[in-house]
């Protein structure tokens, strides 16, 4: 979505400086208007799916990562950073806080920094960053690749898992330190703009059943 919106724009501002036109022209102000309707859209069945998917599961708890230095620091690329710091983050968490008041979850926000790089098997201590004294920490390990993390043992695990971990056991809940290897190798992928319009009318009735 935001690749085609930016990419759109582009267009329609190249148009607007060869008719040396300042202001925001009729097409960019409606091609706005639809990109925040289906970026307000996709976060809404996000939010939904995530704590339908707890409630279906039994889990009580729903821990959010949070970094607030988290699209200053990004680095995946020009075209990718510029996509990734567009999207609402804020936004999410605050319809996930809001949903799990709803229906009588637990949600926490979890600071992560540090979760990237520790180890989640190899038991890593996991500080927390100070901004007014940054110091360098040693891991047992490091993520080898974008999406690949390899532990001190020579296991090759998903970088976004071993975070998640990391994120889990940061917040000092039981239960994180029985999560075994075999469960961080694959991520589950979800296409929600591709769910049935019925699979996404059951989860919210699912939500509403769970509230009484």
């Amino acid at each position: 979505m935001k690749e085609w919106f930016n990419k759109r724009n582009a267009q329609l501002q190249s148009i607007k400086d060869k008719l040396l036109i300042k202001s925001i022209t009729d097409q960019q102000v409606k091609l706005t208007a639809k990109r925040n309707n289906q970026v307000r859209d996709y976060l809404n069945k996000t939010a939904l799916f995530m704590v339908n998917h707890c409630i279906q599961k039994s889990m009580a708890n729903l821990i959010v990562g949070y970094n607030p230095g988290i699209k200053q620091e990004i680095n995946i690329g020009g075209r990718n950073n510029q996509n990734f710091v567009q999207i609402p983050f804020h936004s999410l968490r605050s319809k996930l806080k809001a949903i799990c008041e709803r229906y009588g979850l637990n949600y926490q926000e979890q600071d992560e920094s540090y979760t990237s790089k520790a180890s989640a098997l190899d038991g890593d201590e996991i500080p927390v960053y100070n901004a007014d004294n940054p110091k360098e920490y040693q891991f047992s390990s490091n993520g080898i690749q974008r999406g690949l993390y390899r532990t001190k043992t020579g296991h090759l695990v998903n970088a976004d898992l071993n975070g998640s971990l990391n994120i889990g056991q940061k917040s000092k809940h039981e239960g994180f330190n029985r999560v075994s290897r075999g469960s961080l190798t694959a991520t589950r992928r979800i296409n929600l703009l591709k769910l049935e319009r019925k699979t996404l009318s059951n989860m919210a009735l699912a939500c509403c059943v769970a509230s009484f």
